[in-house]
């Protein structure tokens, strides 16, 4: 019974709060992905349930959000033809929701200690007062360039470095681009550890570190962005 009323609970969510919303200004859905098309970019929402949900004690999720551009993602992928309906993990800026509301990792929580409408009220707050008003924002290629910037100092989003050195230089901003490139190309010929963590069904997980070494298939990968733009390292 609880995991029926839970999932009852996070469908009229979706369905009566946080559809409406960005239905109402454009974003079309597929599944839990949103997207919808402004100027030259799409802006990318995607509803994100945890792995660890028990459904039968609480339901978890958050929002991922995200930037896409067919042009940058033509250019870093080598095809023409970019892609018609873009979702978050195409997105070559990423971020969620809690980056935006407390600049900290957030998860809506529906179980049976908080009541379902303060958690309702609560996403449909956060979709009012931070997730329009960004979208409305940043809504361009050239506002994306504002974005990165200031990405700088908020941190509030991670950027694809490559992306960013292509969005710099189509956006007529070169100076600053070969600044960026050069620097991470320096730091990619400094070896680094690499770590991975594997997540086990019963809730534990372990992280392995490699030793310190030069990922050569990303300094080759700066290298060719770098002769395409004709800028030497």
């Amino acid at each position: 019974m609880q995991e029926a009323k839970l999932k009852q609970q996070f469908d009229d969510i979706l369905k009566l709060t946080i559809t409406p919303a960005l239905k109402g200004l454009g974003f079309k859905k597929k599944g839990l992905h949103f997207n919808r098309s402004m100027n030259d970019i799409f802006q990318c929402l995607n509803i994100q349930k945890s792995k660890w949900n028990s459904y039968d004690e609480s339901i978890s999720f958050t929002f991922n959000l995200g930037f896409y551009s067919g042009k940058i993602n033509s250019i870093l992928t080598e095809k023409e033809d970019s892609i018609l309906s873009p979702q978050f993990n195409d997105c070559f800026i990423q971020g969620r929701i809690g980056n935006l509301t407390k600049r900290k990792d957030h998860w809506y929580e529906l179980n049976n200690k908080e009541s379902f409408e303060v958690i309702r009220e609560q996403v449909a707050n956060h979709i009012e007062s931070f997730l329009i008003p960004h979208f409305e924002k940043y809504n361009s290629l050239a506002k994306l360039v504002e974005l990165v910037e200031k990405n700088e100092s908020d941190r509030i989003y991670m950027v694809s470095p490559i992306g960013k050195f292509i969005l710099l230089m189509i956006t007529n901003q070169k100076e600053i681009a070969t600044k960026h490139i050069k620097v991470e190309y320096e730091n990619a010929l400094n070896p680094q550890e690499t770590t991975h963590t594997i997540n086990y069904p019963n809730g534990t997980s372990k992280v392995y570190t490699s030793k310190p070494h030069v990922n050569q298939v990303y300094v080759d990968f700066i290298k060719k962005f770098a002769k395409y733009y004709d800028i030497e390292l």
